[in-house]
């Protein structure tokens, strides 16, 4: 009985435990923090800091697809009651179809994420360029003023 008990307080003491480490490896979780980042960033046109977003984005990108991989190649453990109360690890094994589903899930959203950094950094690059050929112009217009003054001079 007391064995019993001492398993049943182990496992919940486990799941208690698991619950307060989850967030490290819950990889629905951060995939749904991630697809919320991508959401806001699609078709942003402002001005934004592209390089600090991306090199916050891709640290969470490389743990979750790390992650992901993990639970697709069935890396990871259970932890179970066994029949006489004892805690028992084990390995579920995703079948072809199941891992096969699974990597291509995990493709399709890095596809996602290559397409909206791409985008962003497009967006980047015009704002950035426009802003180039504005200096540009007014350089040019500076320089047309300036000519402009020095031939009133002479006339």
């Amino acid at each position: 009985m007391f064995q019993r008990f001492l398993s049943l307080f182990l496992l919940v003491s486990f799941n208690l435990f698991a619950e307060t480490t989850a967030p490290a490896f819950d990889t629905k979780k951060l995939k749904s923090d991630l697809s919320q980042k991508l959401a806001q960033l699609e078709g942003s046109q402002d001005g934004i800091k592209y390089e600090e977003i991306v090199f916050d984005l891709n640290k969470e990108l490389e743990s979750y697809v790390e992650l992901r991989k993990k639970e697709c190649m069935g890396e990871f453990s259970t932890i179970v009651l066994g029949p006489e109360g004892e805690l028992v690890a084990q390995k579920k094994k995703l079948t072809k179809v199941e891992t096969k589903l699974c990597m291509l899930e995990l493709i399709n959203f890095e596809r996602r994420y290559t397409n909206v950094i791409f985008s962003l950094r497009e967006n980047a690059l015009k704002a950035y360029h426009k802003e180039q050929l504005r200096l540009l112009d007014d350089s040019r217009q500076k320089s047309i003023n300036y000519l402009e003054k020095l031939a009133n001079t002479y006339r």
